[in-house]
């Protein structure tokens, strides 16, 4: 059997649990309006993750606000402009911080949290965001599998931003 799917069925529950901490994080911001920051630059494999995400989403929800993406990548170089612009167009809303987290063990993982976090790793920045979803990614691993990863992490958070989208 391939050891890619194993590595994949093995970490189902790590995902399912922080499947459900986001759905439980979005309970709790369910009236306010919702905005994705997805950092990340489109060209690196080990820093994809936010704007395919974006881009994905972005065909099928309309009613939340996506920054980032391959046309208009949030990156080191205007970081801090989109943060103050989203501070200044979306005053109270709920900021979703998605990035990806550069690891160099070898157990990569999703992780949910509330109250933020610093955007691609940028400590000298301002913590940004309500929630983050954050792929913790080996910058050293094993390229396919991470892709493999990251689609089913990908088609999880889609299924939530989707239903999100219907019941506005």
């Amino acid at each position: 059997m391939d050891n890619n799917y194993y590595m994949l069925n093995i970490i189902d529950y790590q995902i399912n649990s922080e499947m459900n901490k986001l759905k439980e994080l979005l309970s709790l911001y369910k009236y306010k309006e919702v905005v994705l920051f997805c950092a990340g630059n489109y060209k690196i494999w080990y820093d994809n993750f936010a704007p395919i995400f974006a881009d994905k989403l972005r065909q099928s929800a309309a009613n939340i606000f996506i920054y980032g993406g391959e046309k208009y990548p949030i990156t080191a170089e205007n970081i801090v402009e989109y943060m103050n612009f989203i501070d200044n167009k979306h005053p109270n809303a709920c900021v979703i911080v998605i990035d990806n987290v550069i690891s160099f063990d070898q157990n990569e993982k999703l992780i949910v949290k509330q109250n933020g976090s610093f955007p691609s790793g940028f400590t000298n920045i301002r913590k940004f965001g309500d929630i983050s979803i954050l792929l913790k990614t080996n910058y050293l691993g094993n390229y396919i599998y991470h892709n493999q990863l990251q689609n089913k992490i990908q088609i999880y958070l889609l299924k939530i931003f989707e239903k999100m989208h219907k019941k506005y």
